[in-house]
């Protein structure tokens, strides 16, 4: 409307319109696999590997997680929406550079088209994250209780009726393992691609402004993306890293096994051929559409370049600073 009334140029308009393409990606990425996640989920809950120790801690760290992702956008908005009055061009900016009069019709109008904004752009792909992580977690959890269970299999003795159970486990593991990559590349690329953008933003924004210019609505606004989308990062690649790690130790328990087994003066080769079937099975690595795997090396280049970048455009600012004050001197 404001851009049929010539009140808005149409750089804004393409702003606002990609401000939601990436949510709306990550929304269409998980509807398109909703199926393929019900059924890994389900089967989290249907595969028979006794846990190793019951605790309620990790759902209350999701829970904790999801209501940190909801509250700091939702509270930040709420402070600098009640500051805007003494900022125009936030004001300007979340009215869609209308004109409205000043009442409390337009700071609704404002204070919903900033929650609109904050929910699309940190609680919804927070909560993306969240759901992917708690994948990855639930996954690794049961590597994790599976390497238990090989562990104690080296107090009993070694025979195929025993090998027989870890081997059908180890399967389902494996095709779960890759229907979990199937289901999660995709929207795993998206939020990093989303949240790297982001991180490069905010560190644009917070070198190239002067501090006369910040305001209190401004880092109200700052906020979120601050607090919300480095964890987003960190959080996704260190819950994707946790399944490689896991599927070592498993590794490794079989490599005991088959030494164990080749060590026996009678070799039961029908139990050597189980363990092998399983050495020989290549577990993916969760990763972005296979274009970066998910490792703390990745969490080491990202932040490496982000600091690479801002140094860069630090040095841009100091070298435009002075050729500002020249050519003042020239004009005077």
């Amino acid at each position: 409307m404001a851009y049929l009334s010539n009140a808005i140029p149409p750089k804004v308009v393409i702003a606002f319109a990609l401000s939601a393409v990436y949510p709306l990606a990550i929304w269409y990425s998980i509807f398109t696999k909703k199926s393929l996640i019900r059924n890994l989920i389900l089967q989290y809950y249907k595969i028979d590997i006794p846990p190793v120790q019951s605790s309620s801690q990790p759902k209350i760290i999701i829970n904790s997680i999801i209501m940190i992702s909801f509250l700091i956008p939702v509270i930040s908005s709420t402070v600098a929406m009640a500051f805007a009055q003494d900022d125009p061009p936030m004001k300007r900016y979340y009215s869609f550079h209308l004109c409205l009069e000043d009442n409390f019709f337009s700071f609704l109008i404002r204070f919903t088209v900033m929650q609109l904004i904050f929910f699309c752009q940190y609680s919804f792909i927070s909560v993306a994250m969240v759901m992917c992580g708690a994948l990855y977690c639930n996954l690794s959890d049961l590597l994790h209780r599976f390497a238990e269970g090989l562990r104690y299999l080296h107090c009993k003795s070694i025979s195929h009726r025993n090998l027989v159970v870890p081997m059908q486990l180890h399967a389902s593991l494996f095709k779960m393992a890759h229907k979990l990559q199937n289901a999660t590349s995709v929207t795993a690329c998206l939020i990093l691609c989303s949240q790297i953008l982001a991180m490069f933003v905010i560190l644009t924004t917070y070198i190239l402004l002067d501090s006369e210019q910040w305001s209190i609505p401004l880092a109200f606004e700052s906020i979120p993306g601050i607090s919300t989308v480095p964890l987003t990062v960190v959080g996704i690649i260190l819950c994707g890293s946790r399944i490689p790690s896991q599927v070592e130790n498993c590794n490794i328990y079989l490599l005991s096994l088959h030494d164990q087994l080749t060590s026996e003066p009678k070799v039961d080769r029908e139990s050597l051929i189980l363990v092998k079937a399983m050495l020989n099975k290549r577990f993916p690595y969760m990763s972005a559409c296979s274009l970066a795997k998910f490792t703390p090396k990745l969490i080491v280049s990202i932040f490496g370049s982000l600091l690479t970048y801002g140094l860069l455009i630090v040095n841009m600012k100091e070298t435009e600073s002075p050729m500002g004050k020249n050519s003042t001197i020239v004009n005077c």
